[in-house]
């Protein structure tokens, strides 16, 4: 004659099993440290800063700004600190770097443009 607690003895076992299959992919979904951060890039003022993070923010890619409470606070102690830094981890310095550079490739092609446009306006009203 078999009790109730075998019923439940089986509840629990298959729970377990469960909640190891679930600790498993929950393991495989948190990210693996990295090291320390490294820096991809300083910025002396914090808008610039907040365009480039936003950059790596719009790629996925983690990043953080250092010092930027203590430039925010007073700016004249960007000098002092070196500025805000752009961090990410190790992994993603290459491809930061990548965008950052593209990013600022791309505003000097628009300064470039803009300066043909205006020559040749000034050319035409000569």
């Amino acid at each position: 004659m078999a009790n109730g607690f075998e019923g439940t003895a089986q509840v629990r076992e298959e729970s377990g099993m469960m909640r190891h299959m679930m600790d498993e992919s929950e393991q495989e979904k948190k990210p693996k440290y990295s090291g320390p951060l490294v820096m991809v890039k300083r910025f002396r003022d914090l808008p610039e800063a907040f365009v480039a993070k936003s950059i790596l923010d719009s790629a996925e890619i983690d990043s953080f700004l250092a010092d930027e409470n203590v430039v925010r606070i007073d700016w004249l102690y960007s000098n002092l600190v070196g500025g805000a830094k752009l961090m990410v981890r190790p992994e993603d310095l290459d491809e930061a770097t990548k965008l950052l550079d593209e990013s600022a490739n791309s505003e000097i092609q628009e300064d470039s443009d803009q300066e043909d446009l205006s020559k040749s306006a000034g050319e035409e009203n000569e």
